[in-house]
This record gives structure tokens, sequence and C-alpha cells, in this order.
């Protein structure tokens, strides 16, 4: 993984990775604050929102735009077939419907063939989530 993550309004896409990774399933409220305090060990230059983030009791209100902790809105750089590998990600971790109860708008092979053709995506997972062996 590159050396600075991306996590600036202007330049969002590790952080907008990392949301979508919640918002899939793909990881948990818990995995995310540990993930933070992760960044907060390993990186130098952390937004200040991370201090909020830490304090936030859910950390979907992060991604709420303008008006969240962060704010503003975060840009991706996946295509849909990218994101649904992410849930892919999450249903071979086994959190079926998220562990934040989202309903998967994908079935299991759909998701599972997004993530077999996306490798990538799996690479990028396990190196922004050191911490989390698949």
């Amino acid at each position: 993984m590159d050396s600075r993550l991306r996590l600036t309004k202007n330049d969002s896409a590790d952080i907008a990775f990392v949301k979508l990774c919640l918002m899939s399933g793909a990881i948990s409220q818990d995995e995310l604050r540990e993930w933070l305090y992760h960044v907060i060990e390993h990186y130098d230059d952390i937004p200040t929102y991370f201090f909020d983030l830490l304090d936030a009791k859910d950390l979907r209100e992060m991604f709420r735009g303008a008006n969240g902790p962060i704010g503003f809105f975060t840009s991706s750089d996946l295509s849909e077939i990218e994101s649904d590998a992410l849930t892919g990600i999450a249903y071979k971790r086994g959190f079926y419907d998220g562990p934040l109860g989202y309903d998967v708008h994908i079935e299991l092979d759909e998701a599972l063939n997004a993530l077999q053709q996306n490798p990538h995506i799996e690479k990028r997972f396990c190196e922004m989530f050191p911490f989390i062996k698949l």
C-alpha cells in the first residue's frame, strides 16, 4: 500500500473504500475503530476528524457528508462490480446480512463471482486492514 493514505476532501479514495467496506458489511464498526487506531499509530498527517470518529457511537455517522465529522462527501474510485466484490468479502467472512444489519443487495454467488473477477479488491482490503485475516 502507498505510504500515504487518501483521506482528504481533494483525495478521498481510501476513506471512501473504508466507507464502502463498512456499508457493504465487509467490516464491522469495531473493526473500523481498530482501523482508525491502526492509522493513527502507523501514519503521519492524521486528519483531525479521526479523533472525532473515535468518540462516535455510530461510525456510520462519519459519512453524513458536509454535516458529519469528516466534513465532506467521499469519492470512491471503485466500479459497481468492485463494490460488489466487497459484498463478496462480507459473505466470505460470514456477514451474510452485514454486521450492521444492512440488506445485502446481491446474492452469494454473484458477490463471490465479483470478488473472483476482482482479486485486486481482496488485496486492497488485506492491505487496508492488515489486522483482519480472511
